[in-house]
C-alpha cells in the first residue's frame, strides 16, 4: 500500500478508476475516499487538489459488471473528465 501511494502522488492522475471491487473497498478505505453528493463520485486530495476516483467492480471476465452499467460508467467517466476541462 506504501508504495502505490508513491506511486499514484507521483503519477498526479486527472482522475481514477479502480475496477475490481476488493481493490476498490481497500482504496476507499486507504485513502479516506469521500463520496461527492454533487458529480455522484468518490474523491480524495492528491497533491493539494481534489481528484474524481470511479470505485467498480472489474470491467472484464466471468464476474464482470453488465453492460448497462459499464456504458454508465464510461458516460460517468467522460463527463467527469469534460468539468474537469471546463473549471
Amino acid at each position: 500500500m506504501e508504495l502505490s501511494t508513491e506511486l499514484i502522488a507521483y503519477a498526479d492522475p486527472k482522475m481514477i478508476v479502480v475496477a475490481n471491487a476488493l481493490a476498490s473497498r481497500l482504496f476507499k478505505d486507504t485513502y479516506s475516499a469521500e463520496f461527492d453528493n454533487v458529480h455522484g463520485y468518490y474523491a480524495i486530495e492528491l497533491n493539494g487538489r481534489s481528484v474524481p476516483v470511479f470505485l467498480a467492480s472489474m470491467l472484464t471476465g466471468q464476474r464482470a459488471m453488465d453492460n448497462f452499467s459499464y456504458e454508465r460508467l464510461k458516460w460517468h467517466i467522460k463527463k467527469a473528465f469534460q468539468e474537469q476541462q471546463m473549471g
